[in-house]
């Protein structure tokens, strides 16, 4: 016999599955009892999980008055949107604000001359470069610099010139001088022109009247006055006063052609000082011109703010020498001046020094050693509209004796002295003055650089040659030229004390990690982080590992240079890159050093020089130029003319003065003119009168910080004044209200509806007689009847302000809270969500051994949370969703697990019963078996027997 190979028995005739099934049957009644109970624990799971997710909705709702601050919530509304819109956030400053908008803010777009093709000829250029608009020699000095920082009186003015014709000019929208010198040379009605020379505005009569020019104030206006121009002359020349004198409110920020006075910004509580004041009694002081830091109450604080000005700089001199060193500001000088009232001793000189390699003396012009008792320090602004000489070439200034010697056609000799202290119109106008028409000096066409013209005639061989000569850029020698240009005069822009969100064009340079491989193979990797602020800042992060970092010799970027070893100079190029965001790409550091020793540095100029060759089309040039990644992007404009249509459109990548550039090219000239001027958007705020108001700019259309949390978006112009109201957001506050009561509401119903009995279809919901949601349920419920804890306003009830509790839901009469908010918003914002400062108390508990011995010495802190000193009714709420929603130890989260065991559990008990039935199975199978078996035997035999019987009977 082979085996059995079906359910019924071959010899018995018994159907083995159905009877083994039966009985197996039996055996798994159990197993049904716990896959039901597992089905039961998991609908009770699902319900925990639904409704804890409500209960997390409802803590979010909750939690939302302190988290988004609603109760401060704050909304605007502009009398005119076609001008301007504004965005408040939370706490702002609630009133009514006036705004005359005087212009929006315009993006430099320069366009060059016209081309037949764009993609088939070469157009000739070799090289171009684009650099900021600081690098320009000139300036249009802000009018709030003039008269020692406290500005001018913006109104009106009445000019009458020789002719004895009149004209009011309003100069209530001026913001710089250019502003000033616009508006009265373009006044019709009066022949006047108006002009700035050193320090002060320059008014010239050209009427040719025989009468007296003449300028005073307005009527209740003192403009004139401010500007220094009011008088009389019957020369036809006013010549005004000096308004471009320092004083106490000077910002620092302004000193040095705008480079400003570098600080250190160390946060310690150790000194930090900038300089050393040396007295002749031989007595030093450190003098701190930076922030102070102290420890109060356990916790580094700031005591003490940087200076921001030159009165700040003269009282901490003053008072950190104890009335040893007087300073004092020199305003016919535009210096600062410091006396020693010590009594001189050992022959000790009066000196004035740097400390920690830092530039601050210097910056502030007293860097000096003197016998006498005083220091007069160097000059610190720079003239109307003008620049520094000393920050030429890259701040090296002018060398030498500053000789500039000039031997014309007609062989006349000029030679003068270049002042290194002085500006670069003064010397303008000396030369122009020594030459008297025989010559011209000016800046170039893109201002950065200088044209000497010879206006005379004659067989003289022209030279020109000195040290002050060489220094503004004019190669020594021959020429023969009418005009001779200068090289690029690299006028210095960047600083220690530049900030680094001004760089390019205002989007600053980002946060990230760089890594610097030095000379030696050496890998160090810096992180750029929200603290480094400044150039200063940022060289001492980088400088390390045999590198350094410093001011490039142009002044126009930062160079990483290599620090030799003893053992001399490594053999590798060093490299830098980013390893997470663009910091070293973005101060154009990234890349390899072009060679070892004295070229092993990388220079991050700001000035792009982008190299073509003579044969690349004019699609060719734009995109090199968006490669270079420049201050402008390139693109080509069609202008729809039949014979030279095509040009080079350059746009600035940032808006406003932040992303003005100058242009220049060589190989052939472009022709390049400047179609929009970049312009910052100006706003009058706080007056209907813009001569009363305060003058906002901005390189965006956007003004920030004019009103506290704030922003304003400028749509339009205005000449009438724009009022923006900033008021309580109660539409925040209703919905913030009813995203609350929704929540509550969808809980309860989430809850309620697991909880109930349904007679007619005698099912129970699933939550019913659940001790943990119907625990809950209660206190939730008790909560939003209830009253705040420590609160001592009027409103002690939500329904007081209108939210109602009714047949388990919430409700809101919008009337009612509007009413309440309107009484006493604070009161409000108390009943919902005040939250004071918790108590808290901290045990030792001691650390005991695995035998139990308390280990001497060893202890563990144990903080138990204590109660909050006042508690919204909403905040309370909060707390208690926490208190069964926390993720460690929260009831439903800890309920949920206690289900997820008994189900772990039943699956246990199930995978058991499965494992006994298989057995009872294979046991039942050998039965059956052994019982076939047994049974075809018996057969067999009665078989035989018969067989035996048949042979009997014969």
């Amino acid at each position: 016999m082979s085996g059995i190979t079906s359910g019924v028995g071959v010899f018995s005739g018994i159907n083995r599955e159905q009877i083994i099934g039966q009985l197996l049957a039996i055996d798994a009644r159990p197993k049904s009892i716990s896959q039901k109970r597992i089905v039961q624990l998991q609908g009770l799971q699902a319900a925990y999980l639904d409704v804890n997710s409500k209960i997390s909705a409802l803590r979010t709702a909750a939690k939302a008055f302190g988290t988004n601050n609603l109760f401060n919530a704050a909304a605007t509304s502009s009398s005119n949107q076609d001008v301007l819109t504004a965005k408040a956030s939370a706490g702002a400053a609630q009133g009514s604000y006036s705004f005359v908008v005087d212009r929006l803010v315009s993006t430099q777009q320069t366009l060059s001359n016209g081309f037949a093709n764009s993609g088939t000829d070469g157009i000739g250029l070799t090289k171009l470069t684009i650099e900021s608009s600081q690098a320009r020699l000139d300036r249009d000095t802000d009018l709030s610099q003039l008269n020692g920082g406290a500005g001018i009186a913006r109104g009106k003015i009445i000019v009458t010139d020789s002719s004895g014709a009149q004209a009011t000019i309003d100069l209530s929208r001026v913001g710089t001088v250019n502003d000033v010198i616009t508006a009265i040379n373009s006044t019709t009605g009066v022949r006047v022109r108006a002009s700035v020379d050193g320090d002060r505005f320059v008014i010239r009569d050209n009427a040719g009247g025989s009468g007296a020019v003449t300028i005073a104030d307005a009527p209740d206006s003192t403009t004139a006055t401010s500007l220094g121009i009011i008088g009389t002359n019957a020369g036809g020349l006013i010549t005004g006063s000096r308004v471009n004198t320092l004083g106490g409110q000077t910002a620092l920020s302004s000193l040095n052609g705008g480079l400003g006075v570098a600080i250190r910004t160390e946060i310690s509580t150790a000194a930090t000082p900038d300089f050393r004041i040396k007295a002749r009694s031989g007595v030093s002081f450190d003098i701190d011109i930076g922030d102070t830091y102290a420890t109060v109450d356990g916790k580094l604080t700031k005591t003490r703010s940087a200076a921001t000005d030159l009165a700040g700089v003269v009282q901490r001199i003053n008072e950190q020498s104890g009335g040893a060193i007087t300073a004092s500001i020199d305003t016919a000088t535009n210096a600062l001046k410091l006396v020693d009232n010590t009594v001189p001793d050992s022959g000790d000189p009066f000196v004035v020094e740097e400390i920690n390699n830092g530039t601050t003396a210097r910056d502030l012009g007293i860097i000096a050693s003197t016998t006498g008792g005083t220091i007069n320090g160097r000059r610190l602004n720079a003239a109307l509209n003008s620049t520094l000489l000393r920050n030429l070439n890259g701040g090296q200034g002018i060398s030498g004796n500053g000789a500039f010697n000039v031997t014309l056609a007609n062989g006349t000799a000029l030679n003068l002295t270049v002042d290194a202290n002085t500006s670069v119109t003064d010397f303008i106008r000396d030369f122009n003055s020594a030459a008297s028409g025989r010559a011209t000096l000016a800046l170039n066409k893109t201002g950065v650089g200088f044209t000497l013209t010879d206006n005379t005639t004659g067989a003289t061989q022209q030279q020109i040659s000195g040290a002050g000569a060489t220094s503004l850029g004019f190669t020594a020698g021959n020429f023969s030229s009418t005009t001779l240009n200068s090289a690029r005069s690299q006028l210095q822009y960047i600083s220690d004390s530049t900030r680094l969100d001004t760089l390019n064009g205002g989007a600053g340079i980002g946060t990230g990690q760089i890594e610097l491989i030095n000379s030696y193979g050496e890998r160090s990797v810096v992180a750029i982080d929200s603290s480094v602020q400044t150039i200063a800042d940022l060289k001492r992060r980088l400088t390390g590992n045999q590198l350094k970092a410093r001011v490039n010799d142009k002044g126009d970027g930062i160079l990483i240079e290599e620090v030799q070893k003893p053992a001399g100079a490594g053999g590798s190029k060093i490299s830098i890159k980013d390893i997470s965001g663009g910091v070293a790409r973005t101060l154009n550091l990234v890349g390899t050093a072009s060679g070892t020793g004295t070229s092993n540095k990388i220079d991050g100029s700001f000035e792009r020089v982008i190299t073509f060759s003579a044969t690349d089309t004019l699609e060719q040039v734009s995109t090199k130029i968006n490669e270079a990644g420049a201050l402008a992007s390139a693109s080509i404009l069609s202008d729809g003319s039949s014979a030279r249509p095509f040009r080079l459109s350059l746009t600035a990548r940032s808006s406003g003065l932040a992303g003005s550039f100058v242009v220049e090219s060589e190989g052939v000239d472009l022709g390049l003119t400047n179609t929009a001027e970049a312009r910052n958007a100006r706003v009058f705020f706080g007056s209907a009168d813009p001569a009363k108001g305060v003058l906002l700019t901005s390189t965006t259309n956007t003004i920030t910080g004019a009103i506290d949390k704030v922003s304003v978006d400028l749509k339009g112009v205005s000449s009438s004044p724009v009022t923006l109201t900033v008021s309580k957001d109660t539409t925040a506050i209703e919905k913030g209200i009813t995203d609350f009561i929704d929540a509550f509401n969808a809980l309860a119903d989430s809850i309620d509806s697991r909880s109930k009995y349904d007679a007619d279809t005698q099912k129970r919901g699933v939550l019913l007689g659940d001790s943990t949601s119907s625990s809950f349920r209660a206190q939730l419920f008790s909560l939003a009847v209830g009253a705040p804890v420590g609160v001592s306003g009027r409103y002690q009830s939500l329904s007081q302000v209108g939210v109602t509790f009714s047949n388990s839901k919430l409700s809101l009469n919008t009337d009612k809270l509007r009413q309440a908010l309107a009484t006493d918003p604070k009161a409000v914002a108390d009943l919902f969500a005040a939250k004071g400062a918790t108590t808290s108390t901290t045990s030792q508990q001691p650390i005991r051994d695995r035998n139990g011995n308390v280990i001497p010495g060893a202890f563990t802190n144990t903080t138990q949370s204590g109660t909050f000193t006042s508690q919204g009714v909403l905040e309370r709420i909060a707390d208690l969703a926490d208190r069964y929603t926390r993720s460690t130890d929260g009831l439903f989260t800890r309920q949920n697990k206690t289900i997820d065991d008994q189900i772990k559990s039943a699956n246990a008990r199930i995978s058991a019963i499965d494992a006994g039935i298989e057995r009872r199975r294979s046991l039942l199978n050998s039965q059956f078996l052994r019982m076939e078996e047994a049974i075809g035997k018996l057969q067999s035999q009665q078989g035989s027997i018969s067989n035996l019987s048949n042979l009997v009977g014969r």
